[in-house]
């Protein structure tokens, strides 16, 4: 069953698929996310990315997200999920867990899910990546890029993965972004934040008003915090570039 959270991380990979490879450390040249529909399971699989390399075989990245309380069933559903990807793309799939909260986490999270015989030999073994989000530095985080920088917030409501100003706004209330007030570095990974908050704005932006000029990009760069958050929750209020960034 879909939970509160589904929509918002879909988002999230959609907006850098990239981003989740870099960081997870997984090679790649280019990369696209494909259509998930893994016949009844549709609506449960999070994300398949279909990624070629320079060297390797092209393959897939599942990725799945947890937030839920049901984390001891994580294991067998990304098996499925896995085996299923692997039956109908017809390419090696590499699985990859991310737990949004400790309340999400349990002890049959190891990484491996192995089933045996009765004679207690091993019949599967399955290994997955898996990500305790909460336990991740903070500078390992914003180098994976934007979308996983942006994976920590919690949204209180549907819409918000849809318009891109009140996403941004989530931002100050993201585990990532206190952990960075916590660390004492606030100064200047803020900085960092306002820097992937214009990106936002840039790569939404120019999905419906198209690229912008050079001296809208010079305006973005030089906009407060406040002006980028104005600008955001209005992308879907106007047609185009100079509509969006009249000052207000």
């Amino acid at each position: 069953m879909p939970t509160p959270f589904d929509a918002t991380t879909k988002t999230l990979v959609d907006l850098g698929p990239e981003d989740w490879l870099r960081f997870f450390h997984l090679p790649f040249l280019s990369c696209q996310v494909i259509d998930s529909d893994l016949a009844t399971v549709s609506t449960e699989t999070d994300r398949l990315i279909e990624v070629e390399t320079e060297a390797d075989e092209p393959y897939i990245a599942h990725l799945e997200f947890q937030s839920g309380h049901d984390g001891a069933a994580l294991p067998e559903r990304l098996l499925r999920y896995n085996a299923m990807a692997l039956v109908k793309m017809g390419k090696s799939i590499v699985s990859y867990a991310i737990l949004l909260r400790p309340a999400a986490d349990s002890p049959r999270l190891t990484g491996l899910l192995e089933r045996t015989r009765p004679d207690g030999s091993v019949y599967v073994r399955f290994e997955y990546g898996l990500l305790r989000l909460w336990e991740i530095p903070v500078a390992e985080v914003l180098r994976g890029g934007l979308a996983t920088v942006l994976s920590g917030a919690r949204f209180a409501r549907e819409e918000s993965d849809i318009l891109l100003g009140r996403v941004v706004a989530q931002m100050r209330e993201s585990t990532t972004y206190q952990a960075i007030l916590k660390e004492g570095e606030a100064e200047g990974l803020r900085k960092g934040v306002l820097a992937g908050e214009r990106n936002v704005l840039i790569r939404m932006a120019s999905k419906r008003l198209g690229t912008p000029s050079n001296d809208a990009l010079k305006m973005i760069e030089l906009a407060s915090e406040y002006q980028i958050l104005t600008w955001a929750e209005r992308v879907w209020e106007v047609e185009t570039w100079p509509e969006l960034l009249v000052s207000r």
